[in-house]
């Protein structure tokens, strides 16, 4: 019997992922944004055992971001990137390129 996690993508072993984040109120109110606006950051390291056999080597992935509320709705618009190459993407791929991400996100009970 494997333990749980050992098989990460295409049984390339146990990843793990270590991050850190900040999120930073910018305002209470802006415009009609009433629920505040914020700014929030990740920064995060990911460790795979076979790293040939899932296609990378070890790397960092980070966002940053700002958000907005207004009602039960939030808006949130990122910039997601890693600090692999091209060349070190899945075999020359351009998947982990960084990219503006944007959100929109209901918040409600049932």
């Amino acid at each position: 019997m494997k333990p749980i996690g050992a098989h990460y993508f295409f049984e390339t072993g146990t990843g793990v992922t270590l991050s850190a984040g900040v999120t930073v109120p910018l305002t209470d109110k802006l415009w009609f944004f009433d629920g505040g606006v914020w700014l929030s950051s990740k920064v995060s390291h990911q460790w795979i055992d076979d790293n040939i056999a899932f296609g990378t080597p070890d790397y960092l992935f980070y966002d940053v971001g700002v958000s907005a509320k207004v009602g039960i709705a939030t808006f949130d618009v990122r910039y997601i990137d890693t600090d692999l190459s091209d060349s070190e993407c899945f075999g020359g791929t351009n998947l982990c390129e960084g990219a503006v991400v944007g959100t929109l996100t209901f918040n409600f009970t049932l």
